[in-house]
């Protein structure tokens, strides 16, 4: 039955971390943005090619500067050129033309437009794409179906944009409580564990206690790319995807580790001694593996193009990614430390019990 769980434990990590590694080798891209939007941001499509739609700020406030993004490509997720549009902004109350961005050649299909919405509401966001062989002096005029092409030569798309001046501050504290409170209740019951030790007279030994904290960073780290995976599902959807799997992988580690020390403490027989050892050993391989793969990563593609590049660039160093990759350096040099007073231990509580 032991034998037995240490195989499932050692088939759910591995499952995990060959998804995340698997799923890099996908195909399809999403959009160039500097991150997946999760509000005023979508995607539809417009004749033979798929429109991306972002704004930034995304959570735009009244009377703020606001950048209107377009991110056009193909149905295979293919870069697209020499594309003419026109944008028209209309007031989603009362259906009057607002701003109107005449058309314009671009050589690709990233662009942008400039525009300050001066009052709080919803707005409607019309994109037009010209059709082959039309001429750029045809007018668009207002009108009041606005998905309708009709005698203007082009295909259309209408995005919703909703302008308030609280909601991204909403969103960062949801987001916030979000990454803290899982850690707040990982470090409680680590705590509680800890503390329950010492009412029993069992005083943790300072080894328990770094043991703690390791698996904590390694926890902290999984919820760390929670909260970063949006920012680089715009270049490709596969970077998300690898991020969400990685953070489940390293969660995964933290928790199983947490369950084996609180919930099946160690009893004074050498196979119970031997058992919790091997879940050790199976447990800090994936996760030295799997966090060292996370670190070369990084290093890879700050150093050159990472694999499926839209744009063939190396990714710029930021804060959050230098934060990230400290949390885990210090998760992988905890494993290596974790290993070895495992081992430790073991050998002194098998030497502890007399032989039969």
């Amino acid at each position: 039955m032991k034998k037995q769980l240490n195989i499932r434990i050692f088939t759910i990590l591995l499952i995990i971390t060959l998804v995340s590694i698997s799923t890099s080798f996908n195909s399809m891209a999403f959009a160039h943005f500097d991150h997946l939007p999760h509000n005023n941001g979508g995607g539809d499509q417009i004749g033979r090619y798929y429109v991306n739609q972002a704004l930034e700020p995304e959570y735009a406030k009244p009377g703020e500067p606001t950048h209107i993004e377009f991110s056009i490509q193909d149905d295979d997720g293919n870069d697209v050129q020499n594309v003419e549009t026109a944008v028209e902004i209309y007031d989603a109350i009362t259906g009057q033309r607002i701003e109107l961005f005449p058309w314009e050649f671009h050589p690709t299909g990233d662009f942008e437009v400039h525009y300050t919405f001066e009052k709080k509401g919803n707005y409607l966001l019309v994109i037009s794409l010209a059709d082959e062989g039309s001429s750029q002096e045809h007018v668009i005029p207002p009108r009041s179906i606005l998905s309708s092409s009709y005698n203007c030569d082009c295909e259309r798309v209408v995005f919703n944009i909703s302008i308030t001046p609280n909601i991204g501050t909403v969103w960062d504290s949801v987001m916030s409580a979000g990454i803290l409170l899982p850690l707040i209740v990982f470090g409680s019951v680590l705590s509680m564990h800890f503390l329950n030790l010492r009412k029993n007279q069992n005083q943790p030994k300072n080894p328990e206690v770094i043991k703690y904290l390791i698996v904590f960073l390694a926890v902290a780290g999984g919820i760390i790319h929670l909260g970063v995976y949006a920012d680089h599902g715009s270049l490709r959807l596969e970077y998300s995807v690898f991020l969400l799997a990685a953070a489940a992988t390293q969660v995964a580690f933290g928790t199983f580790y947490v369950l084996m020390t609180v919930v099946q403490p160690i009893t004074k027989s050498r196979q119970s001694v031997l058992s919790y050892y091997n879940k050790t050993v199976i447990l800090n391989i994936i996760g030295f593996v799997g966090t060292a793969v996370l670190l070369g990563l990084y290093l890879y593609v700050v150093i050159f193009p990472p694999p499926l590049s839209p744009d063939n660039k190396p990714e710029e160093l930021e804060l959050d990614g230098i934060f990230s990759k400290s949390v885990e350096f210090a998760t992988v040099i905890g494993i290596i430390y974790l290993m070895q007073y495992e081992k430790k231990k073991k050998n002194v509580l098998l030497n502890s019990i007399p032989s039969k």
